[in-house]
C-alpha cells in the first residue's frame, strides 16, 4: 500500500525540521563517486524512487584560494593561478604578493571525477601564511543564477542543497595538508596557526552571508568529521564556536543548517547538543563509521536531524533480498518512531554498489516506512 501523502520536498524539508512526516525519507548520497558520467544526479533519484537532496550546488560565488575559482562581478582575484601537466599530473601555483604555493594532482580510475591531491600546497609554516593572506583577500556575492536551475530541475522530487566549505581545522586536514603535517605545524607554530584558523573563520562567515543572501533551504557543510582526524577536545576549543555562528547566520535567513560528518563520531559523545547546526548528514555506521543512529539520537538528542546509516559496504556486498532485510532492521531500530530521521548511505554511495540494492531499500521504505514506525 502507497504511503505517499506528501511531496518528496515536504517530506524531507518536514524531517530535517523533526516534524512529522507520511513517511520515512530516503536519499542516500548520489555523486560522482557512484554515478561517474553514466546519469545525473536528479535522474538517479527518480530511477530509483528516492527523496532526491541533489548535492554540490551553489548559490553564491567568491574568489576562495583554490584552483576552482571566480571573484564576485566587478572585483578581480588577488592572485595568480598558473597551471602545467608534469607527467599524470597537474601542477598548479598560486602566485600572490607576499609568496607562492605549489600544489599537485591527478584523476585515477578509482575516483574518475575527483582529483587525487600528490602534492599539498601547505608544507611549511610559510605556505600557511601565503593561505592566511589569500583567506583574507576572499570576497563572495550571492549568485541566484546558479542554484535556481538545479532547483527547477528537481522540484517536487527532492531538494537542491548548497555546499559550503568547511571549518578551518577540517578543511585545511581534508584538502590543504597531510594529517600529521597539520598537527605538527600546530603544534610547532599554535600562535601562527590560530591566525590562520581566524583568517579562514573569518572568510567562512563572508561567505555564509552570502549564502544567506541567496536562495536555497537547506546548506550543508561538508566536514568529514572524525575522531581519527581531530580530538574532540580541540574540536570543541575551535570548530563549536566557528560552527555556531554559521549556524546563526543562516537561521536568521530561515535556513536549514546540516554538516556532512562520515567519519567516527561516537567518541564525540553528547557534544553535538551544543552545535546549534540541524543535522548531521551520511553518517556512517560500523565498519567505516563507530556509531549507530540509535546512539547518534541517544547522545545528540531530539533536535538533530540525522541522515544516512546504511553501511556502505551494504550497497556492494548483500543481494537485493538481503538488502531488503537489512533496511527493515534499521528501521525497526529508529528511535522517536523514526522523527528526525532521513535513511541513506554512510558517506557517499560507494562506486561498487548496484542499482539493485538501492532500488531494494525504496521499496521496503515504501513499504514499511510509514510514519511513525512501530520500532
Amino acid at each position: 500500500m502507497s504511503t505517499e501523502t506528501m511531496s518528496r520536498r515536504e517530506r524531507l524539508l518536514a524531517a530535517l525540521r523533526g516534524q512529522e512526516v507520511d513517511r520515512i525519507p530516503w536519499s542516500p548520497c548520489l555523486d560522482g563517486y557512484f554515478l561517474g558520467t553514466r546519469v545525473d544526479q536528479i535522474t538517479a533519484f527518480r530511477q530509483i524512487r528516492a527523496d532526491a537532496m541533489v548535492r554540490h550546488v551553489l548559490n553564491f560565488i567568491g574568489s576562495v584560494p583554490m584552483r576552482i575559482t571566480a571573484p564576485p562581478p566587478g572585483k578581480t582575484l588577488a592572485f595568480t593561478i598558473r597551471q602545467r601537466r608534469v607527467g599524470e599530473e597537474t601542477e598548479v601555483t598560486y602566485e600572490c604578493p607576499v609568496g607562492t604555493l605549489m600544489e599537485r594532482y591527478k584523476f585515477n580510475p578509482e575516483s574518475p571525477n575527483i582529483p587525487w591531491t600528490t602534492r599539498h600546497r601547505l608544507q611549511t609554516i610559510e605556505d600557511v601564511k601565503v593561505l592566511k593572506w589569500m583567506c583574507e583577500k576572499a570576497e563572495f556575492a550571492p549568485v541566484p543564477g546558479f542554484f535556481d536551475p538545479a532547483d527547477k530541475a528537481v522540484g517536487d522530487d527532492g531538494l537542491a542543497t548548497i555546499s559550503a566549505l568547511g571549518t578551518p581545522i577540517q578543511w585545511t586536514i581534508n584538502a590543504e595538508t597531510t594529517l600529521d603535517k597539520f598537527w605538527f605545524l600546530y603544534a610547532d607554530h599554535p600562535a601562527e596557526m590560530e591566525e590562520y584558523f581566524e583568517a579562514v573563520h573569518q572568510m567562512n562567515l563572508r561567505m555564509f552571508r552570502a549564502i544567506a543572501e541567496g536562495p536555497g533551504e537547506v546548506v550543508i557543510q561538508y566536514e568529514n568529521l572524525s575522531s581519527t582526524l581531530c580530538s574532540p577536545r580541540l574540536w570543541e576549543r575551535y570548530t563549536l564556536p566557528c560552527i555556531n555562528e554559521y549556524a546563526d547566520i543562516l537561521h536568521a535567513a530561515g535556513k536549514i543548517f546540516l554538516q556532512h560528518n562520515c567519519g567516527h563520531l561516537k567518541a564525540f559523545g553528547a557534544a553535538f547538543r551544543q552545535a546549534r547546526f540541524d543535522g548531521c548528514t551520511d553518517v556512517a555506521i560500523p565498519p567505516t563509521g563507530s556509531i549507530t543512529l540509535r546512539e547518534a539520537r541517544e547522545l545528540w538528542g531530539p533536535g538533530k536531524a540525522i541522515t544516512g546509516g546504511i553501511d556502505a559496504t551494504a550497497f556492494s556486498s548483500l543481494t537485493p533480498g538481503q538488502m531488503k532485510d537489512y533496511a527493515r532492521n534499521l528501521l525497526r531500530d529508529l528511535k522517536d518512531r523514526g522523527r528526525g530521521y532521513v535513511l541513506g548511505s554512510g558517506d557517499a554511495t560507494p562506486k561498487t554498489a548496484t542499482w539493485e540494492n538501492l532500488r531494494a531499500v525504496s521499496e521496503v521504505i515504501e513499504q514499511e516506512g510509514r510514519f511513525p514506525l512501530r520500532g
